[in-house]
């Protein structure tokens, strides 16, 4: 039995009830971890989740936005394309994404709860997929990474940021936060390898200094330090998250 492990789906859905009841307080993360506008305005995402996407999904294409959360990554995702599926298994958080696409005009974005252990969609229904922080919740990875390249067309792109427990910082703060102990039996570029690699074509993996949570001014200035040239060479191993830009092959 593993001493550290992701949540059970019911008790992720308790965590994000109860986060949005105001009955949890994710100090380390910071008041805006969820917060769904923050797509809109963080100066991190634009920098290191547009420029991730900008050559990997083009006009038209149908995209999956894999544990969509509250949606903070869909007007992003919308200034490439309009066919855009978020899920997640929360309807807290689902209601927040809602919440932003109807504010936004984001019109075209289906938003829906959804298992990955069972995406309610056919075969190769996909030309991208994206998740972000979220590989390290599955209970059964396995099974979900099955998923995952069973809806993705052949040569369609998977987007994956996770977070990097190389990262002491990031690593005390999965520590002590129980929703996120997943990573502490992931959270590694080898350990993403050696499980996606069987199903993926894995194109790169390298340090991005993406930052949703905590907010303070610093961590970002620090992430954004260490993953830009020359000293991401060096200093890469302390961003905070990992991009893994991966295909499904053809047959």
């Amino acid at each position: 039995m593993p001493l550290f492990k992701p949540p059970t789906t019911e008790e992720t859905r308790s965590y994000y009830k109860e986060l949005g009841e105001g009955k949890r307080n994710p100090l380390f993360w910071g008041t805006r971890r969820f917060d769904p506008e923050k797509g809109i305005d963080s100066p991190s995402l634009k920098t290191h989740f547009l420029e991730a996407i900008d050559s990997l999904i083009r006009p038209g294409d149908r995209v999956l936005d894999l544990g969509c959360g509250s949606g903070m990554f869909l007007p992003a995702l919308y200034k490439h394309t309009r066919d855009i599926h978020a899920v997640d298994t929360s309807p807290a958080l689902l209601g927040q994404a809602e919440g932003l696409v109807a504010t936004y005009g984001l019109d075209g974005i289906v938003v829906r709860e959804a298992d990955a252990e069972e995406l309610p969609y056919g075969d190769a229904h996909f030309d991208a997929l994206v998740a972000v922080d979220v590989l390290h919740h599955f209970q059964r990875f396995n099974r979900c990474l099955k998923e995952m390249w069973r809806v993705v067309k052949p040569g369609g792109n998977l987007i994956i940021l996770e977070p990097n427990k190389l990262n002491p910082l990031l690593a005390l703060g999965c520590l002590s936060d129980r929703n996120e102990w997943g990573l502490l039996a992931l959270g590694r570029p080898a350990l993403y390898r050696r499980k996606l690699s069987p199903l993926f074509n894995i194109r790169s993996m390298q340090p991005n200094g993406l930052i949703i949570g905590p907010d303070w001014n610093w961590v970002v200035r620090i992430a954004d330090f260490v993953t830009r040239p020359p000293w991401s060479t060096s200093l890469g191993w302390l961003a905070p998250k990992i991009l893994i830009l991966a295909e499904k092959p053809h047959p």
